[in-house]
């Protein structure tokens, strides 16, 4: 989160943030402040590891199309200690795009991004109408075949990004072209499953006729948004 104006260490800040996900279950959150008028852009700027239950600090929901949910943070009087000061003074800005650019990646994404692709195969394979099942298609069996071969891609972008970080390398350039390829593909992949699944890949929980719960619907409108 970030926060507009000058603010000195052991301060007091007021200010808001929209859609930080996770607030509501995490311990600490990041504020990133200018510290220094005088030097240029990125260079005077601190970042903070603040509690997320420090004095002044609310946190609200904002729910999501899925059920899911984000939040709006505010701050209001919160002090701001010498204790909270992450890395040195001015250079929070380096800090904080090194944390953003690893947040881009890594096995909790890549099963973001694979999980619909997953639960798609493994539904085709297990229901069968009158003997037969979506897998026998032709058409159904090249599109599925495209999307495992974009899977691996996905797979392969993750394991390189995992071993360069393992070798104390944080790869910009690899991290995002692997931001890029997974949420598309997620897209991608929901889009095919949607044709597949016809009329019944609209359907929400609560229908016996409800695929997987209404789980492809979710992921529908999740990778869409």
């Amino acid at each position: 989160m970030a926060a507009n104006g000058l603010i000195e260490i052991n301060s007091v800040i007021n200010g808001q943030k929209m859609f930080t996900s996770g607030a509501h279950y995490c311990t600490h959150v990041y504020l990133m402040a200018r510290t220094d008028p005088d030097l240029p852009k990125h260079r005077g700027i601190s970042i903070f590891l603040l509690p997320i239950d420090t004095p002044g600090i609310t946190v609200r929901p904002l729910w999501t199309l899925t059920g899911g949910r984000t939040n709006e943070v505010f701050l209001e009087n919160v002090r701001v200690p010498k204790t909270a000061l992450l890395g040195e003074k001015n250079q929070g800005w380096y800090v904080g795009a090194s944390a953003l650019n690893l947040g881009r990646a890594g096995a909790r994404r890549y099963y973001m991004y694979i999980t619909a692709f997953e639960q798609m195969l493994r539904l085709i394979q297990e229901q069968k109408a009158q003997g037969h099942s979506a897998a026998d298609d032709p058409a159904i069996q090249d599109k599925l075949a495209e999307l495992y071969c974009e899977a691996q891609v996905c797979r392969l972008f993750t394991m390189r990004s995992l071993s360069m970080v393992k070798h104390g390398i944080n790869p910009p350039y690899e991290i995002s072209a692997e931001k890029v390829w997974g949420p598309e593909f997620h897209a991608r992949s929901t889009e095919v499953f949607t044709q597949i699944l016809g009329p019944y890949a609209q359907l929400w929980g609560g229908s016996d006729l409800t695929p997987a719960d209404g789980e492809f619907a979710r992921h529908y409108v999740e990778a869409m948004v």
